[in-house]
């Protein structure tokens, strides 16, 4: 799993590698960025281009946080641990 620093002033949009089946994917591609050991509940849609599907960064406070992708594929919906960021 990627583990990325930033400091508590980033506000980008990062690329996040989303696979379902080992296959990467960026249709119906949803992120939650939330503190280590919270669950994830408010969905925001990726911004997709090209093949890389990103999430925005901004006003986080200092911390560690998991990047959840969900990503809707017909009736299955799978949950996924994509990342972790460190907050300084």
């Amino acid at each position: 799993m990627k583990i990325l620093v930033l400091p508590r002033e980033t506000k980008e949009l990062i690329p996040v590698e989303v696979t379902v089946d080992r296959v990467s994917t960026t249709a119906g591609v949803r992120f939650d960025i939330v503190a280590t050991g919270q669950r994830p509940a408010t969905w925001i849609n990726a911004t997709v281009v090209g093949a890389q599907a990103l999430v925005q960064i901004e006003s986080l406070t200092p911390g560690e946080y998991m990047i959840y992708a969900q990503v809707t594929r017909g009736a299955e919906v799978a949950v996924i641990e994509a990342g972790v960021l460190l907050i300084t």
